[in-house]
């Protein structure tokens, strides 16, 4: 699979090292997600995915989307987690007593970083 993100990065990775598929609704755009996480070439198939890509889909292409999803989950095996992950809550940091990272704990540089971003949003939408 190759997820082309338009001049601001490439990822390819191996369909096999897909954990999970499954679509969600995207409230703030009425379309779908398409959510893949991926999982470790060295994790085993009930592993759970190390990285995650979301995908909207506007609604008008929603139909298709859930196509491509029903087509991939059949021809490659994937599956759809057994409980659709909740809604977040919005952008948080990475957890730091979670072993599901790979950088965890952030030093305090990226911490400094993260509250000067999202103080600055914050007095923004504010105003």
């Amino acid at each position: 699979m190759t997820f082309n993100w338009h001049a601001f990065g490439l990822m390819q990775v191996p369909v096999r090292h897909c954990a999970s598929l499954h679509t969600r609704t995207n409230a703030e755009q009425s379309g779908i997600q398409l959510v893949f996480r991926f999982r470790p070439e060295t994790a085993g198939a009930g592993a759970a995915g190390m990285v995650m890509i979301r995908l909207d889909v506007p609604a008008s292409h929603a139909t298709l989307a859930s196509q491509f999803v029903a087509s991939l989950r059949d021809e490659h095996g994937l599956v759809t987690p057994v409980e659709e992950p909740a809604e977040e809550d919005g952008v948080r940091t990475i957890p730091t007593d979670s072993p599901d990272w790979v950088v965890s704990p952030t030093n305090t540089d990226s911490e400094e970083l993260h509250q000067e971003i999202f103080g600055r949003i914050a007095a923004e939408s504010a105003s």
